[in-house]
Protein backbone atom coordinates (compact mmCIF):
# COMPACT_ATOMS: atom_id res chain seq x y z
CA UNK A 1 0.00 0.00 0.00
CA UNK A 2 1.02 3.48 -0.45
CA UNK A 3 2.96 5.22 2.30
CA UNK A 4 2.03 8.59 4.06
CA UNK A 5 -0.83 10.33 4.98
CA UNK A 6 -3.03 10.94 2.10
CA UNK A 7 -3.72 8.17 -0.88
CA UNK A 8 -6.39 8.90 -3.68
CA UNK A 9 -7.91 5.70 -5.58
CA UNK A 10 -9.89 6.80 -8.81
CA UNK A 11 -12.08 3.55 -10.41
CA UNK A 12 -12.43 3.95 -13.66
CA UNK A 13 -13.98 0.77 -14.63
CA UNK A 14 -14.95 -2.00 -12.29
CA UNK A 15 -14.40 -6.10 -12.50
CA UNK A 16 -17.66 -8.00 -12.38
CA UNK A 17 -18.39 -8.37 -8.74
CA UNK A 18 -19.68 -5.04 -8.29
CA UNK A 19 -21.31 -1.75 -10.69
CA UNK A 20 -21.36 1.87 -9.99
CA UNK A 21 -24.87 1.90 -8.44
CA UNK A 22 -24.07 -1.09 -6.25
CA UNK A 23 -21.44 0.58 -4.65
CA UNK A 24 -22.28 2.15 -1.12
CA UNK A 25 -20.74 5.78 -0.88
CA UNK A 26 -20.89 8.31 1.33
CA UNK A 27 -20.57 12.33 0.38
CA UNK A 28 -17.37 14.16 1.91
CA UNK A 29 -15.78 17.81 1.88
CA UNK A 30 -12.25 17.44 0.46
CA UNK A 31 -10.80 21.21 0.53
CA UNK A 32 -14.31 22.54 0.72
CA UNK A 33 -15.12 20.64 -2.20
CA UNK A 34 -18.54 18.06 -1.58
CA UNK A 35 -16.89 14.43 -3.53
CA UNK A 36 -18.71 11.05 -3.50
CA UNK A 37 -16.20 8.04 -2.09
CA UNK A 38 -17.01 4.38 -1.11
CA UNK A 39 -17.32 4.16 2.74
CA UNK A 40 -14.68 1.60 3.98
CA UNK A 41 -16.34 -1.08 4.74
CA UNK A 42 -17.12 -1.09 0.74
CA UNK A 43 -13.29 0.01 0.15
CA UNK A 44 -12.46 -3.18 2.15
CA UNK A 45 -14.72 -5.53 0.69
CA UNK A 46 -14.05 -4.42 -3.02
CA UNK A 47 -9.95 -4.62 -2.20
CA UNK A 48 -10.29 -8.31 -0.41
CA UNK A 49 -12.29 -9.54 -3.05
CA UNK A 50 -9.46 -9.11 -6.19
CA UNK A 51 -7.12 -11.70 -7.05
CA UNK A 52 -4.25 -8.67 -7.05
CA UNK A 53 -2.05 -9.09 -4.19
CA UNK A 54 -1.74 -5.61 -4.32
CA UNK A 55 -5.11 -5.40 -3.04
CA UNK A 56 -4.62 -7.93 -0.60
CA UNK A 57 -2.19 -5.85 0.69
CA UNK A 58 -4.20 -2.60 0.80
CA UNK A 59 -7.59 -4.97 2.21
CA UNK A 60 -4.99 -6.04 5.25
CA UNK A 61 -3.79 -2.10 5.76
CA UNK A 62 -7.26 -1.23 6.04
CA UNK A 63 -7.79 -3.54 9.10
CA UNK A 64 -4.18 -2.76 10.34
CA UNK A 65 -5.53 1.48 10.62
CA UNK A 66 -8.75 1.44 10.93
CA UNK A 67 -9.98 -2.42 12.56
CA UNK A 68 -11.80 -5.01 11.53
CA UNK A 69 -13.87 -4.04 8.87
CA UNK A 70 -17.10 -6.25 8.31
CA UNK A 71 -17.75 -8.85 5.35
Amino acid sequence: PPEGTFHLDLLTRLGELYDFASLESERLSFAGIAVSVVTRKMLYRMKKATVRPKDWADAAAIVEALGPQED
